[in-house]
């Protein structure tokens, strides 16, 4: 995901924008694509780690709010790499910083968030298959490595990279298992700390 900021707000780099942010405490808006979406979710977590103070506004959709940055109703927005692509071209959002251990191949001058001066906010979307809780380990087993084995394919990687931006790679069972448990705990401290709730 890529932060990015209306290109009308004085800010060209990450750490200018959360200086920014501490001189004009909750002048900001940042958008989301609803409430309890990645964005969402994800902006909670870099205000906590940036320790800095912008209000929420939420939309129906990525669509929606980024319209709303271009035209300058909300200041911030953390986007989906593919989905920053508009709003970077029309000249009218710029791009501070993206998740992830390296750069975006779609924004190779943007630096990540641990080049900005942030190392310890990494949140990143990941795709899984889960299957019954009592999926035999035979089973489970041979399901894990023909998966991994597609993923492998050069095919696959190419299309998977190109249609999506996608970085991929496989995992075992217990792997998948211990990110979901962690992101679980994470993110219902965010949520809690936040006041984000299901309602």
């Amino acid at each position: 995901m890529l932060l990015l900021v209306n290109d009308a707000l004085p800010v060209h780099t990450f750490s200018e924008f959360v200086a920014y942010a501490k001189k004009y405490p909750d002048q900001l808006n940042y958008g989301s694509s609803g409430i309890g979406g990645a964005s969402h979710m994800n902006m909670e977590l870099l205000k906590e780690e940036a320790h800095i103070n912008v209000k929420h506004i939420p939309y129906r959709g990525n669509s929606a709010a980024d319209a709303a940055l271009m035209s300058g109703e909300i200041q911030a927005i953390l986007d989906p790499v593919l989905l920053a692509l508009q709003p970077v071209a029309s000249k009218r959002a710029r791009a501070l910083a993206v998740t992830g251990k390296a750069r975006s191949p779609f924004f190779p001058q943007v630096p990540t968030f641990a080049e900005a001066g942030l190392p310890n906010f990494d949140p990143w979307v990941y795709f899984g298959v889960l299957g019954p809780a009592k999926l035999p380990k035979d089973i489970l087993d041979r399901l894990n490595k023909e998966l991994n084995e597609a993923l492998n394919d050069p095919g696959v990687q190419s299309t998977l990279s190109k249609a999506g931006g996608l970085v991929i790679g496989g995992s075992t069972p217990d792997q998948m298992a211990r990110m979901l448990h962690d992101d679980m705990v994470k993110w219902k401290r965010v949520a809690e700390k936040s006041g984000i709730s299901a309602e």
